[in-house]
């Protein structure tokens, strides 16, 4: 809308100078109405706007019987949303494990908002965007601790006794919580 709006008043005022015989001014005018029409959609591009979410979901056993696999730096888990059960995948660095009483994950992330006024007044298509920031897997009753697989790193065993995050076996401090594992 604001696109078609500077376009029309760029091309009105042009032809008014080109009838009064000022064809520079109407050069002039076009080359702004064209610099504000880049701006205006650079501007729109800005104004995206993001917002933060949590979703939780049950955990459904794999095939093998466990509630999650490692492959990688990804570990995988099958969630059931409602009746349906999706296959969801997620990088090992953001991955925390807690044991608990239920086998669920907890997912925080950003995402693209409601942004139809920009859509409207830009003519232009949002392109929606998810990134996953976090994630919690909550295992019930393990007398083992969960792992998560990481190429370059052994398998790590130890957890934080007041969160119950992963940690590596050389850490001093639980990257999560910030407390102290080991002392120096």
């Amino acid at each position: 809308m604001i696109i078609i709006f500077l376009l029309l008043l760029g091309i009105g005022l042009a032809i008014f100078f080109a009838k009064q015989s000022l064809e520079t001014v109407s050069m002039y005018i076009m080359c702004i109405v064209i610099v504000l029409i880049i701006g205006a959609v650079h501007l729109a591009s800005s104004l995206v706007q993001y917002e933060d979410y949590t979703e939780s979901f049950s955990l459904q056993k794999m095939g093998d019987g466990s509630y999650y696999s490692a492959s990688g730096n990804k570990i995988n888990v099958m969630t059931m949303d409602g009746n349906m059960q999706k296959p969801k995948t997620f990088s090992s660095e953001k991955v925390s494990f807690v044991n608990g009483n239920a086998a669920s994950v907890q997912i925080q992330g950003e995402r693209t908002a409601n942004n139809k006024i920009l859509e409207k007044l830009f003519f232009c298509e949002i392109e929606e965007k998810d990134t996953v920031k976090n994630v919690i897997i909550s295992v019930p009753g393990s007398s083992s601790n969960p792992a998560t697989e990481v190429v370059e790193k052994p398998l790590t065993r130890n957890f934080c006794a007041s969160c119950g995050a992963a940690i590596n076996e050389n850490d001093n401090f639980c990257s999560s919580c910030g407390q102290k594992i080991k002392s120096e």
